[in-house]
């Protein structure tokens, strides 16, 4: 559905509601920059809107969709989807402001997969790949660097710990004592 003739709405949502009178969160705690919000206006202009703003029936306060909404001033919006939902108290609305931030924040990503999905499309020579939400985007894969490729292990250049975290590095033994 269209909004405005300019403005395709592809999500379920409540009802459209002013970009003026939505009131953000002032206890949001995530800061978005020139850059993001216009990257993210960009991918709503090609996209459309596929995500409602999320606002409190009890405190009339926006708890999620912040960018979203800078964006949508940005591109001259008029109205926008939102979901009118409950919560508890402040508390629940809180903690879920918080959780909505972060998130995404503890997803991997798999850059091979992600490249080998865009390569099945034809996207063309002159595709924007800012509209991969990636700015600076490279099909380039950076390998990781592999130490020792021998069958063989030089246990000369092992500590005497039992264990070793491959991603950060921590050494323990199995009796709990570590390495500080």
């Amino acid at each position: 559905m269209t909004y405005g003739g300019k403005l395709k709405v592809s999500c379920a949502h409540s009802q459209m509601r002013d970009v003026n009178i939505i009131v953000p969160n002032p206890k949001n705690s995530n800061k978005h920059s020139d850059k993001q919000i216009k990257l993210l206006a960009k991918l709503i202009e090609h996209h459309g809107w596929r995500h409602p703003l999320i606002i409190s029936k009890r405190s009339g306060l926006l708890v999620s969709g912040h960018c979203r909404l800078s964006a949508a001033k940005l591109n001259g919006y008029e109205k926008v989807p939102v979901d009118m939902q409950d919560f508890e108290n402040e508390a629940a609305e809180i903690l879920f402001l918080e959780s909505d931030n972060h998130i995404a924040e503890l997803a991997e990503h798999d850059k091979s997969m992600m490249i080998s999905n865009l390569k099945s499309l034809d996207l063309g020579d002159d595709f924007d790949f800012e509209l991969t939400g990636l700015p600076d985007f490279s099909f380039e894969i950076v390998e990781p660097e592999v130490k020792n490729t021998s069958a063989e292990l030089d246990l000369d250049s092992f500590d005497n710990f039992e264990n070793q975290c491959p991603k950060c590095g921590f050494e323990w033994n199995n009796d709990g004592s570590d390495n500080s």
